[in-house]
């Protein structure tokens, strides 16, 4: 069972802090989802060059990863949400 929902937009990849950005949407608030290429290359294996087609190609379990963390209160002094290695 979801606890936020994630609109199906495209992700922005953000070239100077290497993150990518999603966002979640839980009651009437918008919450900055972040993951980082590092993650995504680490995790995945993947090339760290493309992360937004590493992004979309694992959608589901990034998003089930940043619901849980929300879930759970997980949230960065900045309000975002930071997916970590660690959290999956």
């Amino acid at each position: 069972m979801s606890y936020a929902r994630f609109p199906k937009g495209k992700p922005i990849f953000d070239g100077n802090n290497k993150v990518i950005m999603f966002p979640a949407i839980l009651g009437n608030n918008t919450i900055n989802c972040k993951i980082s290429s590092e993650t995504l290359a680490n995790y995945f294996e993947n090339d760290p060059q493309k992360p937004i087609s590493v992004f979309s190609d694992h959608r589901s379990a990034i998003v089930n990863v940043a619901d849980k963390l929300i879930a759970e209160n997980r949230y960065e002094n900045d309000g975002s949400i930071f997916i970590r290695t660690t959290d999956f």
